[in-house]
């Protein structure tokens, strides 16, 4: 059962965000990732999908609507951009430290040390092996402070497609701009 997340003592409240927009991945993502999640963190959590569309999302999934960005999102890149739409000053109703994760990741273990590795103004990205030498974050599975990524989002408005065009991957974009990485 969702937790009423007014009446939830916050310090210990864990909040679990997504993000689904189109059609490539359903509502069965969600619900999928909503289940791992319950069966690996210790409660209380709340669990957020930002979507444009949340139909068949199952009801312990709070859906809020995508948070606005008023940019062309770049093309023919493969970094997954509209993840820059988080990294404002607001998000929805949710304030405080939240764990975001892909609808595609495969969780096996615990989540409880991403809210309890270092201090809740900390930018945690998960360790993203794929070239060991560029020490690379991944933003499948990243912890941040709502509001504290909004020098990023900034220079990304200013210039999606070139950001995209340098970077590549929202990761590397990530990796090399976030406050205190």
């Amino acid at each position: 059962m969702p937790i009423d997340s007014s009446t939830a003592d916050n310090k210990n409240l864990k909040q679990i965000i997504c993000i689904k927009w189109g059609t490539k991945y359903g509502a069965h993502y969600a619900n999928k990732l909503y289940g791992m999640v319950s069966r690996n963190i210790t409660p209380p959590f709340r669990f957020i999908c930002f979507t444009d569309d949340p139909t068949d999302v199952r009801p312990e999934v709070e859906c809020q609507e995508l948070p606005l960005l008023d940019v062309t999102m770049p093309t023919n890149t493969l970094g997954k951009w509209p993840k820059s739409r988080l990294w404002g000053e607001k998000l929805g109703d949710v304030t405080g430290v939240v764990l975001f994760l892909d609808l595609d990741v495969v969780i096996v273990d615990s989540l409880d040390p991403f809210f309890e590795y270092g201090v809740p103004d900390d930018v945690i990205l998960s360790y993203n092996p794929s070239n060991p030498l560029e020490k690379l974050g991944q933003t499948s599975c990243f912890r941040f402070q709502v509001g504290s990524m909004v020098s990023l989002q900034e220079k990304f408005k200013a210039d999606p497609q070139g950001i995209a065009d340098k970077y590549r991957f929202e990761q590397r974009f990530v990796t090399r701009n976030v406050p205190g990485v």
